[in-house]
């Protein structure tokens, strides 16, 4: 019953969102959909500036972002005024925001990346030196701590997907994530999701470790002590 309603659910949204935000979603070259508090969607494509897609009713918009959150498993209120996840459709990560954080509702989505670039065609394009893709590599070898930073749209995702394409298949990888994003994680041994996975059997979420991230210090400890189980070198908490 939970399956067929959950169903009923995502057909529901399909719906309200409209064949406009579908074709978006299902386009190769769309990396981001977003809709504003006052009811525009707009979508950016690869190597374009950000176009007009639809307009909602303020009514229709706010019942998308509800049904959205309660796919989740979560809820909208004034006390909870934002949340992210997965996208119940295709699995994108979303982020989605409601009064009175902003004036209306509305979301921000990031598509799957449909291509995983390579260290070479970093040094091809001309954003690598020849001579840091070579200390990249070391490091990925050496297994060394890489820190990628940057602001929203720098490419910190996909530089780290390319980054775990040079992690050799002997190792055992462990991913740490509140939202999928990481290719390699369909890889990987196990992965420590930050979050709620509404709508996965307990078989499907037999991978997954949940990790509420407002654990105590002990209790960090004892999720220390597991992933060095499964031979991650360090796994260092900062002081609180």
């Amino acid at each position: 019953e939970e399956t067929e309603l959950r169903t009923r659910q995502v057909e529901n949204l399909r719906t309200l969102l409209g064949p406009e935000f579908l074709e978006a979603l299902q386009d190769p070259a769309t990396c981001d959909i977003f809709l504003n508090p006052d009811g525009m969607m707009y979508h950016t494509r690869f190597g374009y500036p950000k176009t007009f897609l639809k307009r909602y009713p303020l009514k229709t918009a706010d019942a998308i972002v509800r049904n959205i959150a309660s796919l989740l498993g979560r809820s909208l209120s004034d006390t909870t005024t934002s949340l992210d996840g997965e996208f119940p459709i295709d699995g994108s990560r979303i982020v989605l925001y409601f009064r009175p954080q902003t004036s209306g509702s509305g979301f921000t989505l990031r598509r799957k990346p449909v291509k995983i670039f390579t260290l070479d065609d970093y040094v091809a394009a001309g954003t690598l030196p020849p001579a840091q893709k070579e200390l990249l590599c070391s490091l990925i070898a050496k297994r060394r701590n890489i820190l990628v930073a940057g602001g929203t749209g720098s490419g910190k995702t996909t530089l780290l997907n390319l980054l775990s394409g040079y992690i050799p298949e002997t190792e055992r990888i462990v991913t740490v994530e509140d939202a999928v994003d990481l290719i390699k994680t369909v890889f990987a041994d196990a992965a420590v999701y930050d979050g709620e996975m509404p709508g996965k059997s307990p078989a499907e979420c037999g991978n997954y470790v949940n990790l509420d991230v407002s654990l105590a210090r002990e209790q960090c400890k004892f999720y220390a002590e597991l992933i060095a189980d499964w031979n991650v070198e360090k796994l260092a908490y900062p002081e609180r």
